[in-house]
């Protein structure tokens, strides 16, 4: 064997054993996911599946709670395959909180859970918490719906954006999550095209019964009119043309899927069609029903 061969096989020990240990240091990570629908149940799943110590925040005497068995355990299937995650009635032991709700359940969940956790926000309109100290927030275009409870698929795989180190190290165990850290920046910049995604493909999904990929087409003009007030925003750091890219990109991964085409939503959105943004420009993201229920990316 040649030196340089020995070397590489030196290197290649080397980094297998700098996985193991990076793994291992993961494992040791304490996760609680609150938020138990759709999006929360997959990552729960996820991460459990990839070796994460984590717990799926269900409230006792809630409806779900009752999926619980003996073992304090409950089983959630993606895509048909069985998961069987930990539960936890609330989240005072985590070490890391991933918030899963819907974002004007946010705070309430949080103070119900108990915890004083570093908090990592998945919420659709996450950019509404961003002046919270105490909450990290993140996005994800991982597109998911439930059949009944804890009976997902996971329509669209997406990516997740993280910003923070010790959420990217704890998330990134699951390779299926395909997690991207990001800077501060970034970040800011990722959660306003996730709130033009949600402005756009929401209303006309729910409004046209018709699923993501199915959206755009015929409604181009509506997209780049929205995503052009979005950008005239004082605080948008974003232009039209990266908004609309957000959007379509966010459509080819989750074309499947079919947003917040639930009863309720388009129940409340079909008399009053889409009201412009520039009516909440105070509030960028304080339109709680045009949210994703993540049905959508």
């Amino acid at each position: 064997m040649h030196w340089y061969e020995i070397g590489a096989a030196l290197i290649s020990v080397a980094a297998r054993l700098a996985g193991v240990a990076e793994r291992t240091q993961v494992k040791s990570m304490s996760v609680h996911v609150v938020g138990a629908g759709a999006l929360g149940s997959m990552i729960a799943a996820r991460l459990s599946a990839a070796g994460v110590e984590t717990r799926l925040v269900l409230r006792a005497k809630s409806g779900r709670w009752r999926a619980v068995d003996a073992t304090s355990r409950v089983r959630v299937l993606v895509d048909g395959a069985p998961h069987d995650v930990a539960t936890a009635p609330d989240a005072r032991d985590a070490k890391l909180v991933l918030l899963c709700t819907k974002v004007w359940q946010a705070r309430d969940a949080l103070r119900q859970a108990k915890t004083s956790a570093k908090v990592v926000a998945l919420c659709n309109g996450a950019l509404s918490l961003a002046d919270d100290a105490t909450i990290v927030p993140a996005v994800t275009t991982h597109g998911c719906f439930e059949t009944q409870p804890f009976d997902v698929t996971h329509a669209g795989p997406g990516t997740l954006w993280v910003s923070d180190e010790e959420a990217f190290a704890t998330l990134s165990a699951s390779e299926t999550l395909n997690v991207v850290r990001v800077s501060e920046a970034e970040m800011t910049e990722r959660l306003w095209k996730k709130l033009a995604v949600s402005c756009v493909l929401n209303p006309l999904t729910a409004l046209h019964s018709c699923r993501n990929g199915e959206a755009l087409p015929g409604r181009e003009e509506t997209c780049r009119a929205v995503c052009a007030e979005i950008a005239s925003l004082d605080d948008c750091p974003c232009t039209t043309p990266n908004l609309e890219e957000a959007i379509y990109q966010c459509v080819a991964e989750n074309a499947a899927c079919d947003s917040v085409r639930c009863s309720v939503v388009a129940s409340s959105l079909a008399p009053c069609a889409i009201r412009p943004i520039a009516a909440r420009r105070s509030s960028p993201n304080s339109s709680r029903r045009s949210t994703s229920t993540h049905r959508s990316c």
